[in-house]
Formats: structure tokens, C-alpha cells, sequence
């Protein structure tokens, strides 16, 4: 990985705590791909840094890189953030024929999503099924959804609740949805014909 940032010591960015979360983010990224939730090179994942003696906003973030198959990546594949965004260590290149990975365009989405919520993970999946929901009223500004096993996961949700799940509408380019972002944030949204959740 390239050196560390002013601010950061190296030792720190090659801590077990940072490690194991490269790790984690690898496994999930293989895991959200052989379940379907994001597709080759599409989407991401990004996971705060646990480290019980530095408080949450503190706490440093692993991103995965744009462009490197999910299925295929390593944890020295990950981009190491500051609190604030800013890149304190990137992967280092692959042999020819691998292309330089690169940080998300998405970065400055999860960056509002992190400072916003409070959030200690981001995900941004390219699941079929919530592609699908967002294009079943193309007038729809949310999903609604109760009675799902899975709406427990959210906090202060049960199953028998309804959960409303905003949708944005796409631009050309994910950094330009940082404002509708601001606008909508919850903890899970859908951006039509994709999708992003956080979790606190």
C-alpha cells in the first residue's frame, strides 16, 4: 500500500483492527457477489474501522476499489480513508494485464452517508431485485414494504412495521447525487436502478 498521510501513522494503517476489517470487506464482497447483490466490478462496500479506544466519527474507513471483480479481490486491494475522506493508503498496482484500481466515484456519497447517519458501514449493492422495484412505478418517490423477516435489521423496524424506503432518481455521474442524498438519507434508499443502505 502507498505511504500513510500526515496524521495517521503507518504502524496504525497496518494495524490487526485495520486488517481485519480489509479482510471483512473482501469476504463480503465476495459473498454479495455469489448472492447477486452486486455485479462484477459494480458496486461497493465500505466498512468503518472498529477500534473501541477512538470515538466512531474517528474511526478510519475501508473502501473497496471501482473497477477490480468483486469475486477476485484481496485485502491489499482496499483503500484506507481518513475520517473525512481523504485517501491515507491506496493498494499498489497489479502486473500487467490489471488495471490500477481506483476509488469509487461513489466516495463522496458515502462520505455524507458516514457523516449524516452516524454510520459504520455503507453499501452500495447493484441487486437485480431493487433495480426492478425502483422501475415498477417510474413515478414512485418511495418503496413500501412490511410483513419481511428482514425489516428487524433496521433499527427501531419489526416485521410487522412498514418500512419506507426513499427513491432518487439516477444522474450520469454518482458524485452528482451527493445533494438528493442529503435531501433523502435514512439508513437504506434506493437510487433508481440502483441501490445503497448504511448501517448505524
Amino acid at each position: 500500500m502507498a505511504a500513510a498521510m500526515v496524521g495517521f501513522p503507518q504502524a496504525y494503517l497496518e494495524s490487526k483492527e485495520v486488517k481485519e476489517t480489509s479482510s471483512l470487506v473482501t469476504e463480503l464482497c465476495r459473498h454479495f457477489y455469489t448472492q447477486g447483490w452486486v455485479s462484477g466490478t459494480g458496486g461497493s462496500i465500505t466498512i468503518k474501522v472498529h477500534d473501541a479506544s477512538i470515538p466512531k466519527p474517528d474511526q478510519l474507513i475501508v473502501m473497496s476499489p471501482s473497477g477490480v471483480q468483486k469475486e477476485r479481490m484481496q485485502p491489499e486491494d482496499m483503500y484506507i480513508l481518513s475520517p473525512h475522506g481523504s485517501i491515507l493508503s491506496a493498494p499498489s498496482p497489479k502486473p500487467y494485464p490489471n488495471k490500477l484500481p481506483k476509488c469509487t466515484d461513489c466516495a463522496p456519497l458515502f462520505m455524507k452517508a458516514y457523516e449524516m447517519r452516524n454510520a459504520g458501514a455503507v453499501i452500495h449493492s447493484h441487486g437485480m431485485e431493487s433495480c426492478l422495484v425502483t422501475m415498477l412505478n417510474p413515478q414512485a418517490k418511495e418503496f413500501r414494504i412490511t410483513h419481511m423477516e428482514m425489516i428487524k435489521g433496521i433499527q427501531g423496524h419489526g416485521y410487522y412495521d412498514e418500512l419506507v424506503v426513499p427513491i432518487i432518481e439516477n444522474t450520469a455521474y454518482e458524485n452528482e447525487l451527493t445533494d438528493s442524498l442529503t435531501k433523502a438519507v435514512w439508513c437504506i434508499y434506493m437510487l433508481r436502478n440502483f441501490e445503497y443502505a448504511t448501517q448505524e
